[in-house]
């Protein structure tokens, strides 16, 4: 059976609703995405197993808990009493990503294989043909067989089973080779055997399976690695990283994690967001100091994240609404550790931050629009717990607003909707989680 027809046959018969958890469980990489024709477990990476083969039986993301190479199961209610070898019982995430949010806009795969979108459109980030803002759900064009999303402040892309990655938007961040803007998907030119995407404000990475890295897009701060500021239609690659088996990407930086091991990071550090100690900006990958072994990089909105091995979080860059969860509004140029928190399984970083734990949801930081989903529009300096959500098989952060998917079916979305990025039908912030209208 072919990996598209096992995809759309798993999504009919587990689900039945929303198919956004993406099990597929063939060669693929556990921390972004998923590619290949063949169904083998995948495993979980760390320094000790750095001898398997980048990009095919390598998890280098939100499931990587222990150092011994054990089967990386997909997360359901059946599984919350796993234990992940850290003493700390945690369900089994499918680390797989089939939902995005960028500033203004959120975006899933549909249990066809296709993909929907809802928010701004002013350049045709939708990818519906038109610029029309959505309040709910609309389809984009000519997309199917998806196993992963980016979305960009503007732009979209999307990764197929056949590893090939489509944009769509404003132009010169398509990777098309032009500064056209483009109202569907169209193929970013030079690329194959793609196993992840990230996308940032303004650039967008691709991570291939050897483990090197290429990005595209606008590099006003080096945020696309190559050594120079200057904007790229076209893809090229990170200077110096051939051995990645994660990226992440936000506003105008870009974060690996590398096989042995240690992460680096490039573009702008105007508040210490790449971590090296200091607030200059970098084109080309720099070491994050002092942060040892990790399990996820997740950056944000001029900060980033790293989840460590038994579920603690450490944080650095700005802290103006107490985004780095030490509670102090004090800017970081290394990591310090996030208070009160352990048992994370994954996390999600816009100008806010949240982690999963096995039974809740908790965010921190800048809450004004109701981001922490606790019912207030306070920021917040400790991790706080969302209401009404306990279980979920995925969660995103977007630049204000947060979506997941409860273990129980459909969509749920809080936070900023000025542009209808909740998917409610309305343009009215939510301080606690409200239910996308997803056909």
């Amino acid at each position: 059976m072919t990996l598209s027809r096992w995809f759309f046959l798993w999504f009919v018969l587990s689900v039945g609703g929303l198919g956004c958890n993406s099990s597929l469980r063939g060669r693929v990489d556990a921390g972004e995405g998923a590619v290949g024709k063949e169904r083998v477990p995948l495993e979980a990476w760390s320094p000790d197993t750095a001898d398997a083969g980048v990009g095919e039986r390598v998890d280098a993301g939100e499931g990587a808990m222990g150092k011994e190479r054990v089967p990386l199961e997909v997360w359901s209610p059946d599984t919350v009493d796993a234990d992940m070898g850290d003493g700390v019982e945690q369900p089994k995430v499918d680390p797989v990503s089939v939902m995005a949010a960028s500033e203004l806009h959120t975006c899933v795969v549909h249990k066809s294989g296709g993909v929907r979108c809802w928010g701004a459109n002013s350049e045709g980030e939708l990818g519906d043909g038109t610029r029309i803002d959505r309040s709910i759900p609309v389809r984009v064009i000519g997309l199917e067989d998806v196993v992963q999303l980016a979305a960009g402040r503007f732009h979209s892309c999307a990764l197929r089973a056949n590893g090939k990655v489509l944009c769509w938007g404003a132009g010169g961040r398509l990777g098309d080779g032009t500064t056209t803007r483009r109202l569907t998907p169209v193929p970013v030119q030079g690329l194959s055997n793609i196993v992840a995407i990230v996308a940032g404000d303004y650039q967008t990475c691709a991570r291939h399976q050897s483990g090197s890295v290429s990005c595209w897009g606008g590099n006003s701060s080096g945020q696309v690695g190559d050594g120079t500021t200057t904007d790229r239609t076209l893809p090229v690659p990170v200077k110096g990283l051939v051995d990645a088996v994660q990226i992440g990407a936000s506003q105008k930086h870009s974060c690996a994690l590398r096989r042995e091991g240690s992460v680096v990071c490039w573009g702008s550090n105007t508040y210490g967001q790449l971590g090296d100690g200091t607030t200059n900006q970098h084109s080309i990958p720099v070491k994050v100091v002092g942060l040892g072994t990790i399990t996820q990089i997740a950056p944000g909105h001029y900060h980033t994240c790293a989840l460590k091995p038994g579920g603690s979080v450490v944080c650095w860059g700005r802290n103006s609404g107490g985004q780095l969860g030490d509670g102090t509004l004090q800017q970081r140029s290394t990591p310090a550790p996030v208070k009160g928190l352990s048992g994370v399984l994954r996390l999600a970083i816009g100008h806010h931050s949240c982690a999963q734990k096995a039974k809740a949801l908790l965010c921190w930081g800048q809450g004004n629009s109701g981001e922490m989903g606790n019912g207030t529009t306070d920021d917040q300096p400790l991790p706080v717990q969302v209401r009404s959500l306990s279980k979920v098989a995925e969660f995103i952060a977007g630049g204000h607003h947060n979506c997941a998917r409860p273990t129980g079916g459909g969509i749920v979305c809080w936070g900023k909707n000025n542009r209808g990025q909740l998917g409610d039908g309305t343009n009215i912030n939510r301080s606690t989680p409200t239910a996308t209208r997803l056909p």
